[in-house]
């Protein structure tokens, strides 16, 4: 096999990127991007991995995605969990505050019905 005269071979994991202005035997070896692979050497394409699948870090074989889920055992999880339930709660407090003092001149000027809306989707929001 003739090697080229300007260029070596690209490794598994890259592929091959002309030179503009220069000779088809001239190129740049390009690394695959993420999710993507090359297997073959001199390769002139990468391939897309599989949904469920990812590239490694050789970008050569696609491997298996790491599931990993929110535990209330990992602090995120418990952080994420008391600032949501005391959004819900202060926003609530602030629905309750509203219905008492509903027939008061400044809610009634607040748009009343508009502000229990945005109140209770707020609510949804903090608990979803």
């Amino acid at each position: 096999v003739p090697r080229s005269v300007c260029s070596d071979s690209c490794s598994p994991g890259s592929r091959k990127a002309t030179r503009r202005g220069q000779p088809v035997c001239c190129f740049d070896c390009v690394p695959c991007a993420d999710g993507e692979i090359s297997s073959q050497t001199d390769s002139l394409d990468c391939t897309k991995c599989p949904l469920e699948t990812w590239s490694n870090k050789a970008r050569d074989q696609c491997i298996p995605k790491e599931v990993e889920f929110l535990s209330y055992s990992e602090s995120m999880g418990m952080v994420l969990t008391v600032v949501s339930t005391l959004g819900a709660c202060v926003t609530t407090a602030v629905s309750g505050v509203f219905i008492f003092f509903r027939n008061t001149p400044i809610v009634r000027a607040n748009n009343m019905e508009l502000s229990f809306l945005l109140l209770l989707f707020l609510i949804l929001c903090f608990l979803i």
